[in-house]
């Protein structure tokens, strides 16, 4: 049975898999380390995380968040932040929900 692990890291997060007691790291954009960051669009859905999220926050800071683990115990430095996306304890969890995505993509899994 496989298994999937995730290291959400402050800066950067891991994907690993599991397979028969065998362990290896899912690479995202060609990297085994993805920045921990993601992009938004105007509606407040998040279109990209890692470094596709970076380069578009490079064009566009209004709408790109990073150290997500850092605004959950900082509400206070994050206020206009914790008003666009109302709650930042929600940060990981769709960080995480959209890496998902992309290496379930990556391995051809299917969703349950």
């Amino acid at each position: 049975m496989k298994k999937i692990g995730i290291d959400l890291g402050t800066t950067n997060t891991v994907v690993t898999i599991n397979d028969n007691d065998q362990i290896k790291i899912i690479p995202i954009d060609n990297d085994h380390l993805v920045p921990s960051v993601f992009y938004y669009n105007e509606k407040r859905k998040i279109k990209l995380v890692g470094k596709r999220a970076k380069n578009r926050g490079l064009m566009d800071p209004d709408n790109y968040i990073k150290s997500t683990k850092r605004s959950i115990d900082s509400p206070e430095k994050n206020l206009q932040l914790l008003i666009k996306l109302l709650v930042a304890k929600i940060l990981p969890l769709k960080f995480f929900l959209k890496l998902k995505k992309l290496f379930t993509n990556i391995l051809g899994m299917k969703k349950k």
